[in-house]
């Protein structure tokens, strides 16, 4: 099982699960599709520099740090993640994209905070509909457009994990460090890495 992934773009960095690593339950972290909108940085953010913004429509806008939401009751998922695009180059006629056979498709256990608990710290109005996340990743192109996907608020309140773990390791910097959005259930573009939330 030592097959390379399959690279298809480097910038953004998007790359294939082999198929052979495909083949167990739990998706190895070295192996695991990388799917990215914008440019990964160079180095971790510092945990003591970073912050987890909450505001819109609260009642309590917060900002947490890490060990903060470190510190607050851990939820553990395993979760299917799937690029909404998996399999593209396999349709006929073809789709503009990237080429992706069947390697854009990973299962993992995931650890972090349920978003209701962070969501329940700020109070969110009756007039909240959805929460938005915006991506850490750096926007690449002119027109530097920021990833932001929202969820609908029953979804946030239900199965949506704020994850800092990755099959028990720290989340790798490819994959959101320190923190991404896991709408469990739902296409892997709902599930937007190192994400703030409004």
């Amino acid at each position: 099982m030592d097959k390379p992934m399959r690279i298809m773009t480097e910038q953004p960095l998007n790359a294939e699960t082999p198929v052979e690593s495909l083949r167990s339950w739990i998706t190895a972290n070295a192996v695991f599709f990388d799917r990215n909108q914008g440019k990964i940085p160079e180095a971790p953010v510092a945990r003591d520099r970073w912050r987890l913004q909450v505001d819109g429509e609260v009642d309590r806008p917060l900002v947490l740090d890490f060990d903060q939401i470190v510190g607050l009751p851990k939820g553990i998922a395993a979760n299917t993640l799937e690029c909404s695009g998996n399999s593209r180059s396999l349709l006929s006629p073809k789709a503009p994209g990237n080429p992706w056979t069947i390697g854009g498709v990973g299962n993992a256990v995931w650890g972090g905070v349920w978003l209701r608990t962070v969501l329940e710290l700020a109070g969110p109005k009756p007039s909240a509909q959805h929460v938005a996340f915006e991506g850490f990743d750096q926007p690449l192109g002119a027109s530097q457009i920021k990833f932001v996907r929202s969820i609908p608020i029953a979804k946030a309140l239900s199965s949506t994990l704020l994850a800092y773990e990755m099959n028990g390791a720290p989340l790798p910097l490819k994959h959101g460090h320190p923190l991404r959005a896991l709408a469990l259930g739902w296409t892997g573009a709902n599930c937007v890495n190192g994400c703030s939330a409004s």
